[in-house]
C-alpha cells in the first residue's frame, strides 16, 4: 500500500537588501550625473568678492540663475548660449513658467557673472530678462576673510532706462554714480555727483562713508525722499568693481543688524566702445 506525504511547502522570503541597495545607488548616480554639468559650470566662475556684501533677508522663492563665465558665454538651463540666443530661452522659460499659472514678478533672476567679465555684458544680460519681462534681480558676489570664503547674495532691482524713458520727477533724488574704465578694464576713477574718490583701493569705503554722511544728513537728499543712485558705467569695466560699488552704497551692517542706505538703484543703458 502506498501512502501519500503531503510535502508542506513553506513560503520563500527573498532578501530585498540587495535590490534596495541597488536601487540607491541609481538615485544616487543620477543626482550626481545631472548636477554634475551645474558643478562644472559654476567652476568656470570666479565670483566677485566685497568686503560689504550682504546676505538676502530670506531665501528666494522661485530663483532663475543665468551665469556669465570668464569668456563670456552665457549659462543657462544647463545650455552654453551666445548672448543674442539668451532672450529666446529666457522667453521660453517664461512660457512655462506661466504655463503653471505662476507670476513672472515673483521671480528672481540671480546672475551670477564672473569677476572678470565686462560690467556691459551684465548688463545686457539683465536687458534680456527684462524685455522677458523679468522684474527682481540678485547679483551673487562673495566676502572673504583670511580664513573663509562666505557666498552672499544682495538684492537690486535694475530698471534699464530706454532712450525715450520718462525723466524722474524732481521731488525723488537721484544721485549719479560714475565708474569710468581703463582700456584694460581697470578702475580709473570713482565718483558721486561732484566728489571724487580716486580709484585707490579706500575708492569704495570712502564712498560708502561719505553716502552714509549725506543720507543721514537732515538737509541732505535722503530728507524725506528715498535716494535714488544710477550707476554710470564704462561698458569695458571689470564687473568686480562694479560689485564693490553697489554694495558700498546698498547697505552695510553694525551689531548685528543690517542698515539699507539706497534700495533704488539703477544703470545707465550700456554703450559699447
Amino acid at each position: 500500500m502506498k501512502f501519500k506525504h503531503r510535502r508542506q511547502l513553506e513560503a520563500s522570503e527573498g532578501d530585498l537588501t540587495p535590490m534596495i541597495d541597488m536601487t540607491f545607488q541609481l538615485i544616487a548616480f543620477f543626482m550626481v550625473l545631472i548636477n554634475f554639468t551645474e558643478v562644472e559650470q559654476d567652476q568656470r566662475i570666479t565670483l566677485p568678492a566685497s568686503e560689504l556684501a550682504q546676505p538676502p533677508d530670506q531665501p528666494y522663492d522661485e530663483p532663475l540663475t543665468v551665469q556669465i563665465t570668464k569668456d563670456e558665454t552665457i549659462l543657462f538651463a544647463r545650455d552654453e548660449l551666445e548672448p543674442d540666443a539668451l532672450l529666446p530661452a529666457l522667453r521660453r522659460e517664461a512660457s512655462i513658467i506661466r504655463a503653471y499659472e505662476k507670476q513672472l514678478s515673483d521671480v528672481t533672476i540671480i546672475i551670477r557673472a564672473d569677476a572678470t567679465v565686462r560690467t556691459g555684458v551684465v548688463q545686457d544680460a539683465i536687458s534680456a530678462c527684462q524685455e522677458a519681462e523679468f522684474e527682481t534681480f540678485a547679483l551673487r558676489g562673495k566676502t572673504s576673510s583670511e580664513d573663509t570664503l562666505i557666498m552672499r547674495d544682495f538684492n537690486i532691482r535694475m530698471p534699464l532706462p530706454s532712450e525715450d524713458t520718462q525723466p524722474q520727477p524732481l521731488e525723488t533724488p537721484t544721485l549719479r554714480l560714475r565708474l569710468a574704465s581703463n582700456d584694460d578694464g581697470s578702475l580709473q576713477s570713482v565718483s558721486l555727483g561732484e566728489k571724487s574718490f580716486g580709484n585707490g583701493p579706500e575708492a569704495f569705503a570712502q564712498l560708502h562713508q561719505y553716502l552714509r554722511t549725506l543720507i543721514q544728513d537732515d538737509g541732505g537728499p535722503g530728507a524725506g525722499d528715498e535716494p535714488e543712485v544710477e550707476i554710470d558705467a564704462d561698458y569695458n569695466l571689470r564687473y568686480d568693481y562694479t560689485i564693490r560699488a553697489i554694495t558700498a552704497i546698498s547697505g552695510y551692517r553694525e551689531n548685528n543688524d543690517t542698515h539699507t542706505l539706497v534700495e533704488k538703484i539703477r544703470f545707465t543703458p550700456p554703450k559699447k566702445p
